[in-house]
């Protein structure tokens, strides 16, 4: 009697073990399907709930204290991928917070390059009505300048990628917000220029002072 309880408890766990096996061979099978051509699915563990289970895979990473899988984990990030991967304790790799850093300050650089040239647009629209004179010297003079340090500055944020002249840019091109304010709610009588121009101007300052933030302090 005892012999045959013992081994009907014994079928029910074998079977229960048979069940487990075969659903985690379809989850691995699922999340393969997912995973797009070069990411390899790292198995992590959590605690275990018997030895010996499940069979450990070839590109499996089984923890000493567990075997069961709890997630599965993607280092090898694919291409257009927002989040980067996380390592065994849970924070980006080293190589994914490289390129992640490199690619704010890129996008810094192409903002910044698109607000020079609507200012050189600006300057070379308001001198042709009459808004500018020559008595600071001529036009083109200004417009090479302006073009001059645009590009010198571009070349910093994308090639050079130091932090301190991310900071340094954000700080001198902070210094135009006042004067936009004052443009844009604040006129003065003898303003020229329409409100509007300068609130769009107050705009486009606005965000690229944030994307010179991105890449300065790595927000």
């Amino acid at each position: 009697m005892h012999g045959a309880w013992w081994s009907a408890v014994m079928l029910a766990e074998w079977q229960g073990a048979g069940s487990r096996w075969l659903l985690f061979r379809c989850c691995e099978l699922w999340a393969a399907s997912w995973f797009p051509a070069g990411c390899q699915p790292v198995m992590q563990a959590m605690p275990q709930a018997r030895p010996g289970w499940p069979r450990t895979r070839p590109n499996a990473r089984i923890s000493a204290e567990s075997d069961l899988p709890a997630r599965i984990t993607c280092y090898n990030r694919p291409f257009g991928a927002i989040v980067p991967a996380m390592d065994s304790l849970g924070s980006p790799p080293a190589q994914d917070n490289a390129a992640l850093r490199s690619r704010k300050f890129r996008q810094a650089a192409f903002v910044y390059l698109h607000v020079g040239i609507l200012y050189e647009a600006a300057v070379w629209i308001m001198w042709r009505q009459g808004f500018l004179s020559d008595a600071r010297g001529p036009v083109w003079l200004w417009l090479l300048i302006g073009a001059a340090v645009v590009a010198f500055v571009f070349w910093g944020l994308w090639f050079w990628q130091n932090r301190w002249f991310a900071r340094a840019v954000w700080a001198l091109h902070a210094f135009r917000v006042p004067f936009l304010i004052e443009g844009a709610f604040l006129p003065p009588p003898e303003q020229r220029l329409s409100p509007e121009f300068y609130l769009t101007a107050l705009v486009v300052v606005i965000i690229n002072l944030w994307m010179l933030a991105r890449a300065g302090w790595d927000l």
